[in-house]
């Protein structure tokens, strides 16, 4: 298999995953809004234990939006990092990919900030 179609199989790859990423994102943040209205709802009329489910719900909710983000980005950054490798390899002058890999390490400093 050539170079070429192991990197347009790896950016697919890697544009599946963050497709899936960013729709657990969206249902999980679907979720969030679900939960907080009826929690913060006054005429819902729940009880200590339903508002205590709630706020468990919510909590780990909050988790599963963090999960999906932090695998959204870790995505980005794979597909940076790609980039960068693949300019290495090809007749790309040097500002180009000096440009790259600066990118690439804006991006990793960004999202670990």
């Amino acid at each position: 298999m050539s170079t070429i179609s192991n990197v347009k199989e790896l950016h697919s790859s890697l544009s599946e995953l963050q497709t899936s990423a960013l729709l657990s994102v969206d249902h999980a943040l679907a979720e969030l809004s679900w939960i907080r209205t009826r929690l913060y709802d006054p005429d819902a009329g729940l009880t200590d234990t339903e508002c205590n489910a709630l706020v468990e719900q919510e909590a780990a909710v909050l988790q599963a939006v963090g999960a999906a983000k932090a695998e959204t980005f870790e995505t980005i950054i794979e597909k940076f990092a790609l980039l960068s490798g693949e300019l290495c390899k090809t007749n790309v002058p040097g500002p180009v990919r000096l440009l790259a890999a600066s990118l690439c390490s804006d991006v990793t400093d960004f999202l670990n900030a």
